[in-house]
């Protein structure tokens, strides 16, 4: 359970109470490493991925009808989601890491 209770933004409030989430994810990864200044005595690592996952929402359905903002929204059902990234070794014990991801519903609907 995610205890929000109350979420601003910017001219509106929009009142939360009991939202229960049940999430399962399948999916693959792929990654390729190689090292980084291999002319110096200091090994480096960089490593790139690319992860793909088929996500299930099996719970999630929300109401604010006695909001601020009334609405209802239903995020239940398969969706596909990409995620890309790199991690980058700076140091021995220091990295630098970022990533992206993209979620599309295959419901056919938009999801939030």
């Amino acid at each position: 359970m995610l205890p929000i209770r109350r979420c601003r933004q910017g001219a509106t409030t929009i009142r939360y109470s009991d939202i229960d989430s049940l999430t399962g994810r399948l999916g693959v990864r792929l990654a390729r490493t190689v090292e980084l200044d291999e002319d110096q005595g200091d090994k480096r690592f960089a490593t790139t991925w690319l992860r793909a996952s088929l996500v299930n929402e099996f719970l999630a359905e929300f109401s604010s009808q006695d909001g601020y903002v009334p609405f209802h929204t239903d995020m239940k059902g398969l969706s596909a989601q990409i995620n890309l990234g790199v991690d980058v070794e700076l140091e021995r014990y220091v990295s630098l890491y970022g990533s992206v991801r993209s979620e599309i519903s295959l419901e056919g609907e938009a999801r939030i």
